[in-house]
């Protein structure tokens, strides 16, 4: 029985392996009438949200942005953003985050 070389049997395991996340800086800008008091971020394949990814200190002002490294899964790259305004109301955007370098919020 002849051995296969050890390169490519590595070569064959990388190869299966699973796509990893790359992290992306993406900036989301606030065009709407209310600070954003929460952000998260999610896609359909995990079906739930991300934890806020301001923190408990931070919000977006009106006419501003922030830049967030979000996590992106090369094999996924649509994603839901979900931001939270200061009276309650939430907004919902789709961006493909593999390639989009901004998400608008607002009315």
């Amino acid at each position: 029985m002849r051995r296969a070389p050890a390169f490519l049997l590595c070569g064959l395991l990388l190869a299966a392996a699973p796509a990893r996340a790359a992290t992306r800086t993406i900036l989301v800008l606030n065009a709407g009438s209310q600070a954003i008091f929460t952000l998260r971020v999610g896609h359909e394949a995990d079906a739930q949200w991300s934890a806020d990814l301001l923190g408990l200190t931070e919000v977006i002002p009106v006419g501003r942005g922030r830049e967030l490294a979000i996590d992106v899964d090369p094999a996924v790259c649509t994603y839901d953003l979900l931001a939270s305004y200061r009276d309650g109301r939430t907004q919902e955007e789709t961006a493909d985050l593999c390639t989009l370098d901004t998400v608008r919020f607002g009315n």
